[in-house]
């Protein structure tokens, strides 16, 4: 499903998932490129629920990105599925400690009604918070 050299993206049926990996360490626009990607995948399958591998990017974005995805994307996000996604991401310990300074929770709502994400350094957990 992946059109990236840089990312694999992945569609799961049962229960409804996509799964996305970084390859390598991503630049901030090759994360947008893959933002992009990943919501193209949501909408044709109607997916809500992702799981996002970024263990490969040992290092946190910059804020204009956060900024992006906050004014920009997640919004998009919301008008093209229009119910709320449940998104985990897979991080480093790193990133999850600059989360930390940064002052995110584990799992937090996104603006707008437009869903959850959680930021964890374990595929296990990541998938109990994602099911249903």
């Amino acid at each position: 499903m992946s059109a990236l050299a840089f990312y694999d993206l992945a569609y799961h049926a049962d229960p409804p998932l996509l799964r996305g990996r970084h390859l390598r360490p991503l630049r901030a626009e090759e994360v947008t490129e893959s933002c992009e990607l990943v919501l193209a995948a949501a909408r044709r399958r109607d997916c809500a629920g992702w799981l996002l591998d970024g263990r490969a990017t040992p290092y946190g974005q910059p804020p204009a990105l956060r900024h992006w995805l906050r004014e920009d994307y997640w919004p998009r996000v919301q008008a093209a599925l229009g119910r709320p996604v449940r998104v985990a991401f897979l991080v480093t310990p790193a990133v999850r400690l600059e989360l930390d300074r940064l002052g995110y929770e584990q799992a937090e709502a996104l603006p707008l009604g437009v869903g959850h994400v959680g930021w964890f350094l374990e595929e296990e957990d990541a998938l109990a918070w994602l099911a249903p």
